[in-house]
C-alpha cells in the first residue's frame, strides 16, 4: 500500500501526506513513517509519530500500540 519509504525522499512524502490527512486513519501509515525515521536515527521523531497515530486512533490501533512498545523497548535497551 505505502511505497513512500521506497522513494528518494520518503520523509517529504510522509510529511506531505500528513499535512493533507492522507492515510491518517491507518496504522500502517504511522508504522512506515516511524520506520523511516528510525532508519535515519531520528528516534525522538519516530516516537512522536507513533504517539500521533495512537492519538488519532489509527486502525488497527492494537498493532500500532504494540509496535510502539517494541520500538521504545529497543530504544531503552540500545541507548546505553
Amino acid at each position: 500500500m505505502l511505497k513512500a519509504d521506497l522513494c528518494g525522499e520518503p520523509l517529504e512524502i510522509f510529511n506531505y501526506m500528513h499535512s493533507q490527512s492522507i492515510c491518517s486513519g491507518l496504522a500502517q501509515f504511522y508504522e512506515a513513517w516511524a520506520f523511516v525515521l528510525e532508519s535515519v536515527g531520528n528516534t525522538k521523531k519516530a516516537d512522536e509519530v507513533y504517539n500521533l497515530g495512537i492519538y488519532r486512533k489509527a486502525q488497527p490501533l492494537e498493532r500500532l500500540q504494540q509496535l510502539h512498545r517494541f520500538a521504545r523497548h529497543d530504544l531503552y535497551h540500545y541507548s546505553d
